[in-house]
């Protein structure tokens, strides 16, 4: 049986998980539990490092919004 952290309290098993708390699921249990729409807990860290950050693409890279020109804007000019 994994130990999951408790994301939230919830009502588990006949009893109260607290926040933050390390508890045993069931193996059935695991995916409902971490990863629901709104996942009620997750998985204790292993060890291992963190997943580096993505690393965003030069501002000049990006694409520049354009500007549009209405009918109404042409009719000022």
């Amino acid at each position: 049986m994994p130990k999951l952290i408790a994301n939230e309290r919830f009502y588990y098993n006949g009893r109260n998980v607290e926040m933050g708390e390390q508890f045993t699921a069931f193996e059935t249990d695991v995916a409902l539990l971490t990863h629901a729409v709104k996942p009620m807990a997750t998985l204790p860290p292993r060890g291992e490092p963190p997943p580096e950050p993505e690393i965003d693409p030069e501002p000049e890279a990006q694409a520049k919004p354009r500007a549009y020109r209405r009918r109404d804007m042409k009719a000022q000019d």
